[in-house]
C-alpha cells in the first residue's frame, strides 16, 4: 500500500511541475513592447532537452576532455542542457531573439516564430499537426536540416559557440500543456510571473506607542 502512496505523491509533483510554465508566443512579444517593458528582463526556460553533437579530431578531443565520446570510429563532442534550463535573452534582432543559457562568446541559440520552412519541417512528423498556425506563434529554435529519425527523436543542425553542431531531442509527454507539445524546441515562461508589469513593493513595518 505504501508504495501506492508514493507512486501517486511522484505523480503528483511531475503534474505540478509542468503546469508551473507555458510557452512563450508571439502575442506575448506583442503585449510586452507595447507596454515599454524590456524582454531582456524576462526569465525563459527551454521546454525540453536538448543534446548537442559536434564530431572533432583526436588533437580537439585531447583538449575537450570529459567531453567526448568515441562513436562508430570517431569522437564526438557531446553538450546537453535539461529541460526547464533557465535563460535571458541578449539581442533582438526583428523576429529573432537570441537566448543565453550560459556565458561565453557565441553561446547562445536563436529561436523565431513564424519561420518559413515551420510548416515544411511539421511534415516530416508522425503524425498530422492540427494545430499548426498556433505553433508558428511560438517561439522555437533556428536551424536546419531538419530530420525525423524514428518514434518521437528528432534532428536538425544549429550553430553553437561559432560552431556547427548537430542537434537532437524528442518530442516530450507533458499533457498538462494546452493543446498538443510542439515538435520544435521552443520557449516557456514561468507562470505566476507578470510578463507586462514592473512590480515595486515596500512592506509598512507599523508603529508601536512610544
Amino acid at each position: 500500500m505504501k508504495y501506492i502512496y508514493f507512486f501517486i505523491l511522484i505523480g503528483c509533483f511531475f503534474l505540478t511541475s509542468c503546469s508551473r510554465y507555458y510557452y512563450f508566443t508571439k502575442d506575448h512579444k506583442v503585449r510586452i513592447d507595447s507596454t515599454g517593458n524590456n524582454i531582456k528582463q524576462v526569465q525563459f526556460y527551454n521546454d525540453r532537452r536538448i543534446q548537442l553533437r559536434r564530431v572533432v579530431t583526436q588533437e580537439e578531443a585531447k583538449l575537450l576532455s570529459g567531453k567526448i565520446r568515441f562513436i562508430d570510429g570517431v569522437y564526438v563532442n557531446i553538450l546537453y542542457m535539461r529541460r526547464c534550463t533557465p535563460g535571458v535573452c541578449t539581442e533582438v534582432d526583428g523576429g529573432k531573439l537570441s537566448v543565453r543559457f550560459e556565458n561565453g562568446t557565441g553561446k547562445y541559440f536563436d529561436f523565431q516564430c513564424d519561420q518559413k520552412e515551420y510548416t515544411n519541417y511539421l511534415k516530416i512528423g508522425p503524425t498530422k499537426r492540427p494545430l499548426i498556425k498556433e505553433e508558428k506563434k511560438l517561439y522555437s529554435i533556428v536551424g536546419d536540416n531538419w530530420k525525423h529519425l524514428k518514434n518521437k527523436k528528432y534532428t536538425g543542425t544549429v550553430k553553437y559557440d561559432n560552431l556547427d553542431y548537430t542537434i537532437r531531442f524528442r518530442t516530450h509527454h507533458w499533457t498538462r500543456y494546452k493543446g498538443e507539445v510542439p515538435y520544435m524546441p521552443s520557449l516557456m515562461v514561468r507562470r505566476g510571473r507578470s510578463l507586462y508589469l514592473h512590480i515595486f513593493r515596500r512592506r509598512i513595518k507599523g508603529k508601536l506607542i512610544q
